[in-house]
């Protein structure tokens, strides 16, 4: 009837959590929102969440709009329709975000309205990576019901009972994430090392909830590496990409480090006590891409030879000399 290998994912941080709770701290950990099971998140949810639907008596009714049950739009549903004593079930499977919390909360919607359900601990604690759920539409003679319920194992526990209230619109969950995990970087590079030149300082960043931003700090042959603002940064991957005009000397020493913060305020660096450095070195010369020589005779008797060079480069070619 049930298979616990399917699941619905997708999550996204959202100022609600306000409403939730007063006492949210940011620097430790927030609420991220997951509509779907079975889509990956920016906090980091993962998309291996399915759903299944389930008939008890599938020869006197069955599922209306089944889709509207799990199609993330709350202003639609589906119902039980038929005659006689039975039950459609939907069945949910979420997996659980690294590092969340039991005071996750599942939302739900039928036709008595949208609740915040608090989930009992034994379904939170059966399983360390996941929570299983289920939903019924049942209606008999008069007697109709939407049940809401958990599964700890051994027993499905009833969370919310909505009489009369038998339209199944949407589900989804509000995941309290602690985090005090940094950001992780990796892919340093630089796309030259020629002295004087625009020099591109590349790194990329991850982390399992949500990066904020970082700082370049930056040594020019000085000695002493001085720090650039904050910039912003958002997803959970991306990259700090920094342009610096690097020292004219040949030989110089250029280091480079990034200091990284996430949205729950985690901070990392590149180990700024032993910075990236490199070495600068001279810019090779431009290259002659066309070169013609020839000898004519003006008078009859002067010879004259005539020479046609075309220099190209991406910099302004400031000297040129020509030696026989």
């Amino acid at each position: 009837m049930y298979n616990t290998n399917k699941l619905k994912i997708g999550f996204f941080v959202l100022i609600f959590i306000l409403v939730l709770t007063p006492s949210v701290k940011a620097d430790t950990w927030s609420w991220c929102f997951q509509e779907s099971a079975n889509v990956s998140t920016e906090c980091g949810g993962l998309d291996t969440g399915t759903y299944e639907e389930y008939n008890s008596n599938p020869t006197v009714g069955n599922w209306t709009n089944f889709s509207n049950t799990i199609d993330g739009d709350w202003d639609t549903y589906g119902y039980k329709s038929g005659i006689g004593a039975f039950s459609v079930y939907l069945y949910i499977n979420y997996t659980k975000p690294q590092s969340a919390l039991n005071t996750s909360l599942w939302q739900v919607k039928d036709n008595g309205g949208i609740d915040n359900l608090t989930i009992p601990i034994s379904c939170w604690n059966y399983d360390n990576t996941k929570l299983i759920f289920m939903v019924e539409s049942y209606s008999v003679r008069g007697d109709a019901d939407g049940i809401w319920s958990c599964y700890n194992g051994t027993n499905w526990l009833e969370i919310r009972l909505s009489p009369y209230y038998t339209q199944i619109y949407e589900e989804a969950m509000w995941w309290n994430i602690t985090d005090t995990t940094p950001p992780t970087y990796s892919d340093n590079s630089t796309n030259s090392t020629h002295a004087g030149q625009d020099i591109l300082h590349s790194l990329k960043w991850t982390d399992v909830v949500g990066l904020s931003g970082y700082i370049f700090s930056f040594d020019n042959g000085t000695g002493t590496l001085v720090n650039n603002t904050w910039t912003a940064m958002t997803g959970t991957t991306n990259w700090s990409n920094v342009t610096k005009i690097v020292n004219s000397t040949v030989g110089a020493t250029i280091r480079w480090c990034v200091y990284a913060n996430d949205t729950s305020g985690n901070w990392n660096n590149t180990g700024c006590d032993t910075p990236f450095s490199y070495v600068t070195t001279e810019l090779p010369p431009p290259p002659i891409t066309t070169f013609r020589n020839w000898l004519f005779f003006p008078d009859g008797f002067a010879k004259v030879r005539h020479w046609a060079i075309t220099l190209s480069d991406n910099n302004v070619i400031r000297r040129w000399r020509m030696q026989q």
